[in-house]
């Protein structure tokens, strides 16, 4: 995938199917969660982050919820601290 004006553009690669599988889940999650980040959707972040493929093969949904918070928290201290440089 590449990124022209704003949108992911697929691309072709040739790789074993059970590859191209288990990349186009994980991708697809990945986008999908990018462009929640983008639209500042928490609600959706919240059900995309989910349903990454590698998370919930090594998180249990309460340290997913956890991790959430976390990237919440993060980026309200980021905001913070911006509008406080930027005064």
């Amino acid at each position: 995938m590449t990124i022209e004006n704003g949108k992911l553009i697929r691309g072709e690669v040739d790789m074993p199917l059970q590859c191209s599988l288990a990349i186009t889940d994980y991708a697809s999650t990945q986008a999908l969660i990018v462009k929640t980040l983008i639209n500042k959707s928490k609600e959706t972040f919240n059900r995309t982050i989910k349903l990454d493929p590698y998370l919930k093969s090594i998180l249990t949904l309460d340290e997913l919820d956890s991790l959430i918070k976390d990237i919440f928290s993060i980026e309200e201290k980021a905001n913070k601290m911006l509008s406080e440089v930027s005064l």
